[in-house]
């Protein structure tokens, strides 16, 4: 776990640097957030029950198509959902 903390940390700061630079590039896919977004939702789901939290997930369909850049996404979804679990108190 800190060895994948410290790598993402890493890759953060190479990041940050490429976009100072202005040589960040952003891979744009067109492909199904939902299982995109499952798929992340399962990497969480052992966490929430060691930690005994209701842990769900749940849309309104069962496919949306969208352009988005995969890499950059995951970032933003794992940052929420870590800080989500990071302070919600554990019953």
């Amino acid at each position: 776990k800190h060895t994948r903390n410290m790598q993402d940390l890493i890759n953060e700061l190479k990041d940050l640097r490429k976009s100072e630079e202005g040589v960040l590039t952003i891979q744009i896919v067109y492909r199904d957030v939902c299982s995109f977004v499952e798929d992340i939702y399962s990497s969480f789901k052992d966490y929430a029950q060691m930690r005994n939290i209701n842990y769900s997930i749940e849309y309104s369909c069962e496919k949306i198509e969208l352009w988005f850049d995969p890499y950059l996404l995951q970032k933003v979804i794992y940052n929420l959902l870590s800080n989500a679990f990071k302070f919600t108190e554990t019953v």
